[in-house]
């Protein structure tokens, strides 16, 4: 778990360098056989980092079969950084993999979109309708005067959400201030 927390901040805050050694340093000193969370947060933190081709090199050479919690930074990473036609191979790979994770679905069609291949995205989005696939809204919560408040990113239907976001930038002002 400890090296979890660590592998993950190092992808938070772009420390490749930082995420291989710990990664090194996990099997080698300490004798840890990596988990899938593990193999996850490298490709994760490699991916974002452009490092695509060398994620899909580490991937090949993990010691357990990679899933969708492989992939999926891998096809983030090549729509982040132009690799589309191995983010397409990818993206069609985990359709199949995991046929009702919409999120995968977004992504390729989002790589289509970004090459101007309109018919693909069109195909995706019949896909998804074909399928039943639904995008599911990721809620977030927050406490205003001790009352809970829940919405969805750029919600602005909500009575309170002039004061929900001056919250959330005077917070994000904070997270600034704090670690710069």
């Amino acid at each position: 778990v400890t090296f979890i927390g660590v592998l993950t901040a190092c992808n938070h805050k772009n420390m490749l360098g930082v995420a291989l050694r710990s990664f090194g340093i996990m099997t080698e000193k300490y004798g840890i056989t990596p988990s899938i969370e593990h193999y996850g947060c490298v490709v994760d933190v490699l991916a974002r980092s452009g490092q695509v081709i060398k994620a899909l090199s580490f991937i090949r050479n993990m010691h357990i079969e990679p899933d969708g919690a492989i992939w999926g930074p891998l096809l983030n990473g090549c729509l982040m950084h132009g690799y589309f036609e191995l983010g397409q191979t990818v993206g069609k790979y985990l359709i199949e993999f995991e046929p009702q994770h919409s999120g995968r679905y977004v992504l390729l069609a989002n790589m289509y979109a970004n090459m101007g291949k309109w018919e693909g995205v069109s195909e995706v989005r019949k896909m998804m309708k074909d399928r039943g696939v639904v995008i599911v809204s990721a809620w977030s919560f927050i406490e205003i005067d001790q009352t809970i408040h829940k919405f969805v990113a750029d919600d602005k239907c909500c009575l309170n959400s002039g004061e929900i976001y001056e919250v959330l930038s005077d917070l994000g002002r904070k997270v600034e201030e704090f670690s710069g």
